[in-house]
């Protein structure tokens, strides 16, 4: 059996406001280890600043703090310096953000992002109708070089794109995963054919 990757699966259940890791592996598919959905989740922003706060610090110097008791980190006073960073920082992302909208195909945008916090300024947008996009698309390349692709919709078209990309979750919040090869960025210029997007890929 593959070793529990903890880091992973904590976030993941921070993602959905749940303290614990009971189900990670290091390439478990997005259909199957998924986050919540922003507008079906009341707890969506609280869920978020828990999943910063693995972001920042990282898994086991929380684990350190709390001398492993997890639970010890439900309001934790950390939480508000994630609370302080996202009433400054995410206003300020969503206004560049919103100006900075790149369309991929007529139903796909394309949301480069400086500052904030991704997920809730793509979730702002949405719910805001800022674009005229129904599926946005953000990207994260981690230091390995493997690039997360993230999308989010409101009546469930992000799945179908995200399909494309062999990757899965929710109808309204899905992602894929591509490794750092030739092959996956030929797939999305062909798919995508953006500048922008090869642009921040490079970064």
């Amino acid at each position: 059996m593959t070793s529990a990757n903890p880091l992973a699966c904590f976030a993941m259940n921070l993602q959905t406001a749940r303290i614990g890791f009971a189900c990670a592996r290091p390439a478990r598919p997005f259909e199957q280890c998924r986050g919540p959905v922003p507008g079906d989740d009341p707890d969506f922003v609280l869920a978020s600043d828990y999943a910063n706060l693995v972001k920042i610090y990282t898994f086991w110097n929380l684990h350190a703090l709390v001398d492993g008791q997890i639970e010890k980190l439900l309001d934790h006073p950390l939480l508000e310096v994630m609370a302080v960073k996202r009433r400054v920082e995410d206003p300020l992302g969503l206004a560049w953000s919103r100006s900075n909208v790149t369309e991929i195909t007529p139903t796909v945008g394309f949301v480069d992002t400086v500052i904030g916090n991704n997920n809730l300024i793509v979730h702002q947008l949405l719910e805001q109708g800022a674009t005229k996009f129904p599926v946005l698309l953000t990207l994260f390349r981690r230091t390995n070089g493997v690039i997360i692709v993230s999308l989010r919709s409101r009546n469930g078209e992000a799945l179908k794109i995200a399909e494309k990309l062999q990757g899965g979750g929710h109808a309204n919040a899905s992602g894929a995963t591509l490794p750092r090869s030739v092959k996956p960025f030929q797939m999305l210029s062909s798919i995508f054919a953006r500048r922008s997007i090869q642009r921040k890929m490079s970064h």
